[in-house]
């Protein structure tokens, strides 16, 4: 046998060693394949447990299920005493045959109704013999009224006392002649119209407040406090603070203003509206200037203070005013004044 023999180039030789190399670097290698397998049986372990808790869960539940319908079920003992409590066949028996048959029922029945019909027939002469008597219970009351009622003579005799047609229309002409006395309703109207006016005018007249200070004592700020409210016809539209320093005003518009002071020497009067002041009675040793209007001499007299400082004026007050007065002057208790507002 011969054997023959090639020699390998070397190339080729080479070229087989990297197509080798070149396949064992495409083989896995045995540590990745270790890691795959463990990952593999991780993966399968988690996966049983997890199967596990859910078969668990399923057994649970179909348990509790199993539970709650085995509750609703009635209790063994419960149930033979219930049993216990029912009728047997033999009671039942003879509690049927104490029982009345149908042809009893019906004979009962016939009977009912016989006795009905005749109770009916004598309810209905009971009740005609009943109507009967109140009818002549009825005619008997009424045959009673008419004796007690007046014959023909006793109408006539009425007759004669009543007033005659005469004397009706002598009666009917005496009081037209009353009427004619009267006043005509337009007359009547007339007055009342009148009237109304003058109430209207009167009432006019007397919308003022008149107030008095008798005490000569003054306030914080030298204000005049009236005491006395000597009247207030407007009650509406005027009234004083608990101070009684100030008086409150409602509606604005013209009013007229009487002021008067009496002390033994001629004060400083002035008035403020709103906390300003508007006007001022300023004395000097012998004249009072009112209003920059003129001077009027003032002259003593035995009695006192007869004659005061005065001022009337007139003034245009906004609506919801304050009016205040301030005294300067020599302070006496015999110091009096008044204040008179009326709206115009």
């Amino acid at each position: 046998m011969e054997i023959s023999l090639q020699k390998l180039e070397k190339s080729e030789f080479l070229e087989a060693l990297s197509n080798q190399n070149k396949i064992l670097d495409q083989k896995t290698d045995i540590s990745e394949v270790q890691n795959a397998l463990n990952q593999c049986q991780q993966d399968m372990s988690e996966r049983f447990l997890e199967f596990q808790e859910e078969i668990k869960g399923i057994i649970l539940q179909n348990m509790n299920e199993n539970v709650e319908i085995l509750d609703k079920k009635a209790n063994l003992c419960d149930v033979q005493l219930l049993l216990k409590e029912k009728a047997d066949l033999n009671t039942i028996q003879a509690l049927v045959s104490t029982k009345v048959s149908a042809q009893e029922v019906e004979d009962l029945r016939i009977k009912s109704e016989k006795a009905y019909k005749e109770c009916e027939n004598k309810l209905n002469s009971k009740h005609f013999e009943q109507i009967i008597k109140l009818l002549q219970g009825q005619i008997e009351q009424m045959q009673k009224d008419l004796l007690q009622k007046g014959n023909i003579k006793d109408f006539c005799a009425i007759l004669d006392t009543k007033t005659s047609i005469n004397d009706v229309n002598n009666a009917l002409q005496q009081i037209h002649k009353e009427l004619e006395k009267k006043a005509f309703q337009d007359d009547v109207n007339t007055c009342f119209m009148n009237q109304n006016l003058l109430n209207s005018q009167y009432s006019a007249e007397n919308m003022l407040i008149k107030l008095a200070w008798k005490s000569g004592e003054l306030k914080i700020g030298q204000f005049v406090p009236w005491e006395n409210e000597i009247s207030n016809y407007f009650v509406e539209n005027f009234s004083l603070e608990r101070e009684k320093t100030t008086i409150n005003v409602l509606n604005g518009g013209f009013y007229q203003i009487y002021l008067a002071f009496f002390a033994k020497k001629k004060p400083t009067i002035q008035i403020l509206i709103n906390g300003e002041p508007i006007m001022s009675a300023v004395n000097t040793s012998s004249y009072v200037l009112h209003h920059s209007s003129g001077k009027l001499k003032d002259i003593k007299h035995t009695n006192g203070n007869v004659t005061g400082l005065t001022l009337i004026d007139f003034l245009n007050l906004p609506n919801k005013c304050k009016i205040s007065v301030t005294f300067s002057g020599e302070n006496s208790l015999e110091n009096l004044g008044f204040i008179t507002l009326k709206k115009i």
